[in-house]
């Protein structure tokens, strides 16, 4: 009996004792399976995986833990995109696209000048420069600021283009009339005469219907002095041949101021063969001792046209310029027969005539 109690007891004890050690097993399972869904549940919330090692000294697995590599999102790389776009792509500058001006019809008298006003738009703008163009600088010129200056008798167009959009322009019809305004009104003479000294030309004015000696109707090469005076005259006497200085003759004379006259290039005679041709061929310069030297033509001209009180003015800067521009000079060979003749002289007998 004893020994059957025995032999129970001990099968009790191993019972219990395998009961135990199935249950500490048991947990020990639970709980590696608590930490294995506590890792895939850290996976799924922050998209990154933690590698798993195993630790042959331990026999044990566990969950190492690494440095989580971060991926840009999808708005920051579409807002560094942008960011690149706009550095490729700089604003264009704004272009010109009209312009517009504040007359676009002008008038001129010979030697007056105007100045429209110009408007480019849009008023930011980048370039707003100006190119101007005439279509017959022989009527009308236009400097580079627009300024339109009259020339001649006649009408012309002027454009002003935008310098940096060429297909932007607008023009100005120009009318310029054989008129000068000279300040200075009709005494009974038909004729005002005005000597520019700074370039040896004498211009021939005639009185419009107000009065004024405005209409330029001849022009005359000439030759003054380093004596010849400045101001305002009205001629006096008049001489078919007059003695001059140098022991020399002038046809044709015209009295201006004291010793200043009008006349033909000097002649070493009182006849028409016996002319100085060098100094002839000096007209256009600054050559005589004072007087206003001229072709016998143009001596002549004044001789016959400008009666005695005919006003002459002596200037260096006239006002008006020299509206009809000056006549080309014409030379003498030393080596022509004709060379004692003064080619424009009407006398019979000239042989430069015939």
């Amino acid at each position: 009996m004893e020994g059957r109690k025995s032999k129970k007891t001990w099968l009790g004890i191993l019972s219990v004792t395998l009961a135990v050690l199935l249950l500490i097993c048991g947990v020990t399972a639970c709980a590696s399976q608590g930490e294995v869904g506590e890792t895939s549940s850290r996976v799924a919330s922050s998209g990154t995986v933690e590698p798993v090692s195993s630790s042959a000294e331990s026999g044990s697995s566990q969950v190492e833990p690494v440095s989580e590599v971060s991926q840009p999102s999808e708005a920051s790389q579409v807002s560094e995109t942008s960011q690149v776009s706009e550095v490729s792509q700089p604003a264009q500058p704004v272009q010109v696209t009209g312009i517009t001006l504040t007359t676009y019809a002008v008038t001129l008298n010979l030697g007056q000048s105007q100045m429209p006003i110009v408007t480019m738009t849009p008023a930011d703008a980048a370039d707003k420069g100006e190119i101007w163009t005439s279509s017959d600088p022989s009527v009308a010129t236009v400097d580079s600021l627009g300024r339109i200056t009259g020339v001649a008798a006649g009408s012309c167009t002027v454009t002003v283009t935008s310098a940096s959009n060429p297909a932007v322009s607008a023009a100005v019809a120009v009318t310029v009339n054989n008129r000068v305004s000279t300040g200075v009104y009709s005494n009974g003479n038909p004729y005002y005469l005005v000597v520019n000294k700074s370039t040896n030309t004498v211009t021939v004015y005639q009185a419009d219907s107000t009065g004024e000696y405005c209409i330029p109707v001849k022009s005359m090469i000439c030759s003054c002095g380093n004596g010849t005076p400045s101001g305002t005259y009205t001629t006096t006497d008049q001489y078919r041949w007059r003695y001059l200085v140098g022991d020399v003759y002038g046809q044709y004379a015209t009295r201006i101021t004291g010793h200043i006259l009008f006349h033909s290039v000097p002649y070493l005679r009182q006849s028409e063969d016996s002319l100085q041709y060098e100094e002839y061929n000096k007209l256009g310069t600054t050559a005589s001792h004072g007087c206003i030297r001229l072709t016998v033509a143009d001596s002549l001209w004044i001789y016959q046209n400008c009666p005695s009180g005919t006003k002459v003015a002596l200037t260096s800067r006239p006002s008006m310029g020299d509206p009809l521009g000056r006549p080309a000079a014409q030379t003498i060979s030393a080596d022509s027969p004709n060379r004692g003749w003064d080619p424009t002289d009407p006398a019979e007998g000239n042989p430069w005539r015939t």
